[in-house]
């Protein structure tokens, strides 16, 4: 992984013309106050012992400007990346991007979830929660997600699912998620922090760069930000360039 990725188009944020009103949560404003990145889990093997260790990885900012969205960062990549679209928008006004932060959880079990919020080195993360497609119980609920939103989580993206969603959509924390359960998970130390998950078929390692919105979540892997930028940028002029000829 390179030691820094930056895009070739400066944050824009809301000053930015967008093609929508939603609210954008553009990582590259809120990390401006500690530009290190991540410094989080090495690789660890999904459903191993419960760990956080810390290992250096590389720094990534994603700088992704205000008119960002799922569709243009799925034409950056030519598709590549897109999460299925089981993984749905449980607050579909929020528009997101961000660099991750991946956990992986057993089945019905989120015990990694508490170790979190020590792992966030960088407000604006996202953190993408994995292992939990076959779960009946709720990988998180309101006091977890307080508890990562006072750590710097921006959002949640998982292939489980949530519980309380709207005490959790209260305290300003949007997520993506498979759906809602009243149930909640076992604490049987299976999981861990950092490294490398799979969701929905799609690998993502810490540092990765996460744009979700209304119409569902893409990850650009972190070497290849600056050059899906320059296409998802190019797609957004020749769209606008369509539109302005009526």
């Amino acid at each position: 992984m390179p030691s820094a990725v930056r895009s070739p188009v400066g944050c824009q944020c809301f000053a930015a013309k967008t093609r929508s009103s939603a609210p954008v949560v553009c990582a590259d404003c809120a990390m401006s106050a500690d530009p290190r990145g991540y410094q989080t889990g090495s690789q660890q093997a999904p459903h191993a012992e419960q760990t956080a260790t810390r290992g250096r990885i590389g720094v990534v900012t994603s700088s992704l400007p205000g008119w960002m969205s799922s569709t243009l960062a799925a034409d950056g990549a030519a598709g590549a990346g897109a999460l299925p679209p089981w993984i749905v928008a449980l607050s579909p006004e929020a528009t997101v991007t961000g660099p991750a932060l991946v956990v992986a959880v057993g089945r019905d079990d989120n015990s990694p979830m508490k170790l979190v919020p020590g792992a966030v080195t960088t407000p604006g993360t996202v953190l993408v929660v994995a292992g939990a497609s076959e779960s009946r119980t709720a990988v998180l609920g309101d006091l977890v997600a307080a508890d990562l939103r006072r750590a710097g989580i921006a959002a949640v993206v998982t292939d489980g699912l949530i519980r309380d969603s709207r005490a959790v959509a209260e305290l300003g924390l949007p997520v993506w998620a498979r759906g809602v359960t009243p149930v909640a998970s076992r604490k049987d130390g299976v999981g861990s922090v950092g490294g490398t998950v799979v969701i929905g078929g799609v690998p993502v390692c810490d540092g990765d760069v996460v744009v979700a919105d209304a119409d569902g979540v893409v990850i650009w892997p972190a070497a290849q930000v600056a050059s899906y930028l320059s296409a998802a940028d190019a797609k957004r002029q020749a769209d606008d360039a369509k539109a302005a000829a009526g």
